[in-house]
């Protein structure tokens, strides 16, 4: 009886938010970050409660804009997910961070905010301040996109400031970074 009292009340739900969907730009094919919006990267949806969603009507106007974080096929597209500017901007660089496992957070993804600290390489415990003490090489960087590598390592390609591109690069080839994710609203 209570199953059938919660399908009722799922229905009557749908049925009444069904009024209030609008049709909107979608994603029909994966894009990555800084790659130029184009017509065939679209396709149109009826959805609700996406608040910041593009309506269809506005498809010229997002046109030849740029996604500032990768999107996926099928994902709503956003206000917030377009720049009229190019990725990386002025006085930022893109770079490619391969981490090991246990350096890189699972809940990882396109637009995330992370710190990159310096730690001793893989397998050596270093000396005890560093660990207790790490070195931050960047905080607050976003993540720009995150690949697994045939060998189950993750690359992270980060949008870090130009002045600690070479830094952050350098410790990363020498197997001596991690990353913390950090809180979107920085608190």
């Amino acid at each position: 009886m209570l199953f059938v009292v919660v399908m009722g009340l799922g229905a009557g739900y749908l049925y009444m938010t069904k009024g209030s969907t609008a049709e909107v730009l979608v994603l029909d094919r994966e894009v990555a970050a800084g790659q130029m919006i184009g017509e065939e990267d679209l396709a149109s949806a009826q959805v609700a409660g996406v608040s910041d969603a593009v309506p269809i009507e506005e498809l010229g106007e997002v046109l030849g804009m740029r996604v500032v974080n990768g999107l996926v096929a099928g994902q709503v597209l956003t206000r917030g997910a377009l720049t009229s500017e190019p990725v990386p901007g002025l006085g930022d660089r893109v770079v490619a961070v391969r981490l090991e496992v246990g350096r890189v957070p699972a809940t990882l993804s396109a637009g995330s905010m992370v710190n990159v600290l310096a730690v001793p390489p893989a397998g050596d415990a270093g000396d005890e301040e560093a660990l207790d003490s790490p070195s931050s090489l960047t905080s607050g960087a976003r993540v720009h996109d995150v690949r697994e590598a045939v060998d189950g390592s993750v690359v992270v390609s980060l949008l870090v400031s130009e002045s600690e591109a070479d830094q952050v690069a350098a410790y990363s080839a020498a197997g001596r970074v991690t990353v913390v994710q950090a809180s979107v609203t920085g608190e």
